[in-house]
């Protein structure tokens, strides 16, 4: 449009055959607007339509000319004046027809593009919803489309978490989170420079060279240095740093000299405090982290056993797996192996965790057992992961004189005194085997033994009743955490499971549906097996047995 001092005004809207330069609704409504901004709104009809002539271009009023005379349709009010009736034959010719269906579908695809912003997109939706005919619910319509379609996932789910915004407050809203990415972004990008130290020369007698007099005497900023090792000639990030691999003599951590140690409770290594996993949950969750031996812990301090090892930990959060570092487990693991993993973690700073494998063990926080998976990872802090936190029963809260909870309720072992006298002696007598209340061998691996030819069978789950599904649960949960079971992945045989009552304790009992088994008898067999059953419904001490049942 040009500009008319500070009044724009609209295009001819055809000076030329062909065609016109934007749609008519839109160069009429920048026209109408044109009118008012030079307060045109007390001029005559006349002139008003003589201005729309002149902005209609030579081949538009050739057009005008030829069109028919508007003919007020029957039952019209009123008659339509002249610059009315001039606006409406116009119309008739260029208004474009527009299907209702069409213009929805385009109005339904549009999503925000990356680096569009909220108040762009609303704009453009308002103009795809002209061919709508959204009416009053217009505003309901792009509030929708702006909560389903937004770009960034933090919008949609502060959005999501509104009730029945309004498509005011769903601006205000998207705005604001835009803002503080950027902000954030602008804080991560300014961090990055913490890393980089200057170092203060602790050499008092060394002589000044000319550049560092020249430097110091006009208050420069002295030249970065590597905060390992105190040397100009390379950063703290070098490979070659001599320091890198050096014990502190003052502080007894790694990575640095004594000359340039700052005597502070920095943590050594790469600290792992967030770490996802594809298969598990990446819900972050507070955990337990293990220190190595020589670092500095912060936080609730305390101890826990993998296997006969003790170990210090502290706070941390986010970690689904246990892990130790390899350092920690060449020191006390030598002699057990290591399985392959295929697990991919990755640190806060999305980059990858190298994994040299896991081995399964106890862990054990105050009377509390657990066995599980120990993941050992390259380089970095160990940690207790949240959901062997969960199978403790350990709570974290913050601020409270002791901030670690063990939360009641928590389902525990059976003791040895609560079983049989000869049971119990068994128990004393291989205690390393039934460390966990449960008779486990390690270092073994069972392998299940298939028939040859054996067809693999899924069965359908059964429905699980509701009363029970509380207690099947805790029973899972329990033979979970006593290694009898453990979760499998796709597998091709399936078995449903059964669920019934004992009759003694009125605990749960799970039986495995063992569908379509054929039982082949010889007949030495079946004279046998007669003569068991003959044998059971005699004995006085047993309960009663149907002989007649089939086998």
């Amino acid at each position: 449009m040009s500009q008319t001092g500070h009044i724009c005004v609209p295009p001819l809207f055809l000076d030329s055959p062909g065609k016109p330069c934007m749609k008519w609704k839109g160069w009429l409504r920048a026209f109408e607007n044109y009118i008012v901004s030079i307060d045109g709104k007390g001029y005559s009809l006349e002139r008003k339509k003589s201005l729309l002539f002149g902005l209609l271009g030579k081949a538009g009023q050739e057009v005008f000319d030829s069109l028919p005379v508007y003919v007020n349709p029957p039952g019209a009010t009123a008659p339509l004046n002249e610059y009315q009736e001039a606006v409406k034959r116009l119309e008739l010719q260029y208004a474009e027809e527009c299907n209702i269906m069409v213009g929805r579908h385009k109005f339904a695809l549009r999503k925000q593009e990356e680096g569009e912003t909220i108040e762009e997109y609303i704009a453009c939706l308002r103009v795809l919803a002209q061919d709508c005919e959204f009416a009053e619910m217009t505003d309901t319509y792009i509030r929708d489309q702006v909560v389903f379609y937004c770009h960034s996932k933090k919008v949609q789910e502060r959005l999501l978490a509104c009730r029945n915004p309004s498509l005011k407050e769903v601006m205000a809203i998207a705005k604001a989170v835009e803002r503080s990415m950027v902000s954030s972004k602008e804080l991560a990008s300014t961090s990055q420079a913490s890393n980089v130290f200057y170092v203060q020369d602790r050499h008092k007698h060394a002589p000044k060279t000319p550049d560092r007099a020249a430097s110091d005497r006009g208050g420069g900023r002295r030249p970065l240095a590597c905060f390992r090792c105190g040397s100009r000639d390379h950063l703290a990030d070098s490979r070659t740093c001599p320091a890198l691999y050096k014990s502190c003599s003052k502080c007894r951590k790694m990575g640095h000299f004594a000359a340039v140690c700052k005597a502070k409770k920095y943590s050594t290594g790469m600290k792992v405090s967030s770490v996802s996993e594809s298969d598990t949950d990446a819900d972050a969750d507070i955990v337990l982290s293990i220190d190595d031996e020589d670092g500095r812990v912060k936080g609730p301090i305390g101890s826990v056993m993998i296997g006969a090892v003790e170990l210090p930990f502290t706070a941390d959060s986010g970690s689904p797996l246990t892990l130790i570092s390899d350092r920690t487990f060449d020191l006390k693991w030598q002699d057990v192996r290591l399985h392959e993993t295929d697990v991919n973690p990755k640190a806060f700073g999305e980059h990858d965790i190298v994994m040299r494998g896991y081995f399964w063990d106890s862990l054990t926080f105050r009377g509390r057992t657990v066995r599980t998976k120990i993941y050992v990872a390259e380089k970095g802090r160990s940690l207790v992961g949240w959901k062997d936190l969960a199978k403790l029963g350990v709570m974290l809260v913050p601020g409270a004189e002791d901030p670690i909870v063990l939360r009641d309720g928590w389902v525990n072992y059976v003791q040895p005194e609560d079983l049989h006298e000869g049971l119990a002696e068994v128990l004393e007598e291989f205690d390393s085997v039934f460390e966990n209340k449960v008779g486990c061998v390690r270092g073994f691996v069972h392998a299940i033994r298939l028939k040859e030819g054996a067809i693999p069978m899924k069965h359908k789950v059964r429905t699980i009743p509701l009363s029970v599904r509380g207690e099947l649960k805790a029973v899972l949960d329990r033979l979970k955490m006593e290694a009898v079971i453990e979760e499998a992945g796709a597998s091709e045989w399936v078995s449903a499971i059964v669920v019934s009552k004992k009759k003694r304790t009125g605990d749960i009992r799970l039986k495995l549906l063992r569908k379509n088994e054929k039982y082949t008898w010889t007949q030495e067999q079946s004279v046998a097996f007669e003569s068991v059953k003959q044998a059971i419904s005699a004995a006085p001490v047993l309960q009663p047995y149907n002989k007649d049942l089939g086998t």
